[in-house]
């Protein structure tokens, strides 16, 4: 069986919780063949920190999403939606977390 996965984070200005969050994902013992996180607008340093150990986490890339007006809820299944549909575009893939 093969266990190929890839993750889709959305994320807007989540800063603060990120260390932690990368610190989880590498230190699975079976490590995502993709890791996308899909960047909703952020205005704190979230970019820029993930730009800054992107380099160190092969499987990582980062997304942007492009910013329109909002009903959360259908606007939070647009930044998942659109963070699989670059995924399945990227790799062959078994699991989506």
């Amino acid at each position: 069986m093969s266990s190929e996965y890839v993750i889709v984070t959305p994320m807007k200005n989540e800063f603060s919780n990120l260390k932690n969050l990368i610190s989880c994902v590498i230190r699975q013992t079976i490590k995502p063949k993709l890791w996308v996180i899909v960047d909703d607008g952020s205005t704190d340093l979230s970019r820029s920190f993930l730009e800054s150990i992107s380099c160190q986490i092969p499987f990582l890339k980062i997304i942007d999403m492009s910013s329109e007006s909002r009903d959360m809820l259908i606007h939070y299944s647009k930044v998942v939606l659109h963070g699989i549909n670059f995924a399945k575009k990227t790799i062959k893939f078994d699991f989506l977390g």
